[in-house]
């Protein structure tokens, strides 16, 4: 404990703004620069959703405040002495230092959650952080190519896929996760103006994360007894992947519940017995 005041005291000399200038020499990932880099994607992406009303009641400057100073304590003392105290330590020292409450609660929890029963943010500012900042990590290493495959998953890609569908679910979201990666992520803003090849290549990122994301839903759906034949229904819609996540988890219920009825058996019974006989008829074609 004594050590955890002596770190404590030093880290409350230095404020948040000068830890969070020495990310620029943390490398967060060698095709993705560095850890500062991060974070003003980060920042970017969170006032973004609080702009554009993706997150209600959401104050755009408290966001982007908030993300500029998520990774601060990252270079504290506390944490490094203490790493399971990242996020929670920034929470206590952005209040220490005069940040505004909505901030420091965002600083603190922008990280949840992080498995299973884990508390889920409903705060707007910690919501649209902790968004931003999940999104940003999927988008990234997509970009770069680094995909989970089988059981290995380096980045925890598969954990920040079920944060944002927990998150979307609690806050009872309506955003449209291709639209976010595109004009939030990307600033795709003029869909209109011509693309480039590597405008092209990264649209493409934006559809692989939302069917990732997606296919993330089907398992959490599954685990509560909802069949991945009527999840993989529900979520196509047209010619791609709906991006709508409270959609699909809506199609998935409703299809569950037909499907259980009597309506859904005398339904089922019908088309079978009609697929039957067509299935007969060409045969003797």
């Amino acid at each position: 404990l004594s050590d955890a005041r002596f770190f404590w005291e030093q880290d409350l000399r230095v404020p948040l703004d000068e830890q969070a200038g020495k990310l620029s020499q943390i490398v967060f990932h060698e095709k993705l620069g560095t850890l500062a880099d991060k974070v003003e994607r980060v920042a970017s992406l969170a006032e973004w959703l609080a702009i554009e009303a993706v997150v209600p009641d959401c104050d755009p400057d408290h966001a982007r405040r908030a993300a500029e100073l998520c990774k601060a304590d990252l270079v504290t003392g506390m944490v490094g002495e203490f790493p399971e105290l990242q996020g929670v330590i920034g929470g206590y020292l952005a209040r220490a230092q005069g940040e505004d409450d909505a901030v420091a609660d965002a600083v603190r929890d922008h990280y949840k959650p992080v498995g299973q029963g884990d508390d889920v943010p409903t705060a707007p500012v910690t919501v649209a952080v902790s968004l931003a900042d999940k999104l940003d990590t999927l988008c990234s290493f997509f970009e770069i190519k680094e995909f989970p495959t089988g059981s290995r998953d380096p980045f925890a890609l598969r954990r920040a896929a079920i944060g944002i569908i927990t998150i979307i679910q609690n806050a009872k979201l309506k955003l449209h996760i291709t639209q976010v990666i595109r004009l939030g992520w990307l600033g795709l803003s003029d869909e209109r103006k011509i693309l480039s090849d590597q405008d092209f290549s990264r649209l493409a990122v934006a559809d692989s994360v939302t069917e990732f994301i997606a296919d993330r839903l089907e398992v959490a759906l599954k685990a509560v007894g909802i069949s991945h034949d009527l999840v993989r229904a529900s979520k196509t819609w047209g010619t791609a992947t709906d991006g709508r996540l409270d959609r699909i988890e809506a199609r998935a219920f409703a299809l569950h519940e037909l499907i259980g009825s009597q309506q859904g058996t005398n339904l089922l019974a019908g088309y079978k017995r009609a697929a039957n006989i067509l299935k007969k008829e060409e045969g003797s074609w």
